[in-house]
């Protein structure tokens, strides 16, 4: 017989109103010609899978996009069209959740709306990459077939009414892939030992939205800081996905400070069990995306 806060978690899941709908995007890149090695993206899908269904969802209401030869092609336009299919017809209450596991990176932003001057993207099965020794690693005309982080936010944030929909991206560069509103925690001290507050978090935007109407509920669980790569154990793949899974089997509903200390502390430990190619301490910070800092104290619902 369950327990009594398990028993209160089911209930309040049952309860819960609207529909619920996942996308789950893994992409390994081993089959694409000239890939060297394998990144592990697979490792976790089946695992993230019954996760979601967990916290509610169902087999009917999740979608996987997979190169695992399992699964439709994770290519450019089958990732646009599922994920405006995650969100149609939206409602309030209704609950989403995103989460790709894959590669990512940075180009130069053209509309100065970015306040590191560079646009993130995730990069589909079919991507290429046009890159030359000696060329701008950040050009804009670098990748062909990549989705940029306007779109993402065009498609899964901008329209959705109010509800909630739960990004984790475990991708190199994934930071503010979400191009939400506020990033976070940022603090010269350290975070271990104290509770995350509302000044933990900037704007992400140099022209930032100043609209105070009612929106959805949208956070983002990124697994790197802008420009910080995302690494995988050797064995057991993204370590950010690993501790996503152990966090939330530890505590199902963590309020977003609990969670984020869980994380930080599993990839504290993680960094000193991996090291880079040049044999040092993996250095990778997680990061939250809000629509407004004070969320900061809401209990997580998946």
């Amino acid at each position: 017989m369950p327990g009594s806060s398990e028993t209160q978690f089911r209930a309040e899941l049952s309860a819960a109103e609207g529909c619920t709908r996942a996308l789950l995007i893994s992409i390994d890149y081993s089959l694409r010609t000239g890939t060297e090695h394998s990144i592990h993206s697979h490792t976790h899908l089946s695992a993230i899978k019954d996760l979601t269904m967990k916290y509610g969802y169902t087999e009917a209401g999740i979608y996987v996009l997979s190169d695992d030869g399992n699964h439709t092609d994770p290519t450019r336009d089958n990732i646009i069209d599922a994920l405006r299919n995650l969100v149609k017809d939206a409602k309030p209450g209704d609950r989403f959740f995103f989460y790709y596991c894959g590669h990512g990176g940075q180009i130069h932003n053209k509309d100065g709306r970015e306040t590191d001057r560079k646009d993130e993207l995730i990069l589909p099965s079919d991507y290429i990459d046009t890159h030359q020794d000696g060329e701008d690693s950040y050009s804009v005309e670098r990748y062909q077939n990549h989705i940029l982080d306007d779109e993402l936010n065009d498609i899964l944030v901008k329209s959705l009414p109010v509800g909630s929909q739960l990004a984790l991206l475990d991708c190199c560069n994934a930071g503010t892939m979400m191009d939400l509103e506020y990033y976070g925690p940022f603090s010269e001290g350290p975070i271990i030992g104290r509770r995350i507050t509302e000044g933990d978090f900037r704007s992400e935007s140099s022209d930032p939205m100043t609209d105070a109407s009612p929106k959805a509920h949208v956070v983002s669980w990124s697994s790197s800081v802008d420009g910080q790569q995302s690494w995988q154990h050797p064995k057991t793949g993204g370590v950010m996905s690993e501790a996503f899974i152990e966090s939330l089997a530890d505590n199902k509903s963590p309020t977003y400070d609990e969670l984020y200390h869980k994380l930080s502390e599993k990839l504290a430990r993680a960094s000193q069990e991996i090291t880079n190619d040049k044999g040092k301490p993996i250095q990778q910070k997680p990061l939250i995306g809000l629509r407004n800092p004070s969320d900061i104290t809401k209990v997580l619902r998946l």
